[in-house]
């Protein structure tokens, strides 16, 4: 485990708060229709405390409108060796 800076536990704070995915700089709601054209991959750790699943999975799902999900997993402990195990 690593260390996470003041801020970081801020910007989680505000969006646990505003239960949206919200800017880091100035807490406004991301415009996720501006997401076009980036190839993303999401994996996703069944047991991750701070993402749940059903959240990984409306993420997943707005992306998949926009076409811009390629590679969705969800796994059931992200650890080095399954990650790269496809």
């Amino acid at each position: 485990p690593s260390g996470a800076s003041l801020q970081t536990l801020k910007h989680f704070g505000n969006i646990i708060r505003k239960k949206s995915f919200v800017r880091m700089d100035n807490d406004e709601d991301y415009d996720m229709s501006k997401i076009k054209d980036i190839p993303i991959a999401l994996l996703v750790g069944r047991d991750d405390k701070l993402s749940t699943t059903t959240d990984s999975r409306i993420l997943r799902n707005t992306l998949l409108k926009q076409n811009t999900l390629h590679f969705y997993k969800e796994y059931e402990n992200i650890s080095y060796k399954n990650l790269f195990s496809f």
